[in-house]
């Protein structure tokens, strides 16, 4: 019986840490427009072993919604395309980064690692001055298509 508890107890104790790590993460589905927090690492659809995480939003210039501008304004959208942490393998690529001017109004797209066109399509909230957007109230709603196998 002893023998069978220290067997049964460490692996509740790494079920219980698995479970926190496996309800905040998210595969996105292809081709379809899905809003993703900054700071939020998703897998891709039909692809365990690639992982995106958009990382920040620099230089917001968007103008303001209460304010006339000359230009509507950008944001430069910090991110990284990388194999997923769950497969552990040495020859894992290293970590793509990107970064990619958003023009308010204007889907802008990029291709990653050949695989896959990333469309950056909308970034909320809007602008307000004078406030300050904090980098984890900021979403970004992107959509993800494969390009080749």
């Amino acid at each position: 019986m002893v023998k069978f508890c220290l067997f049964l107890f460490p692996l509740l104790c790494l079920s219980g840490c698995s479970a926190g790590v496996s309800e905040s993460y998210r595969t996105l589905p292809l081709n379809q427009d899905i809003v993703v927090q900054v700071g939020e690492k998703v897998g891709l659809e039909g692809d365990a072993a690639t992982e995106l995480e958009i990382k920040s939003i620099k230089d917001d210039s968007r103008c303001p919604i209460n304010a006339d501008c000359v230009w509507a304004g950008t944001a430069f959208v910090m991110g990284e395309l990388h194999k997923s942490p769950f497969l552990l393998s040495a020859d894992a690529p290293a970590p793509e980064s990107f970064s990619v001017e958003w023009l308010k109004d204007t889907t802008t797209t990029l291709t990653v690692r050949p695989r896959y066109k990333i469309s950056f399509v909308q970034l909320s909230p809007e602008n307000f001055a004078p406030n300050v957007i904090a980098q984890s109230d900021y979403q970004i709603t992107l959509r993800i298509q494969r390009v080749s196998p």
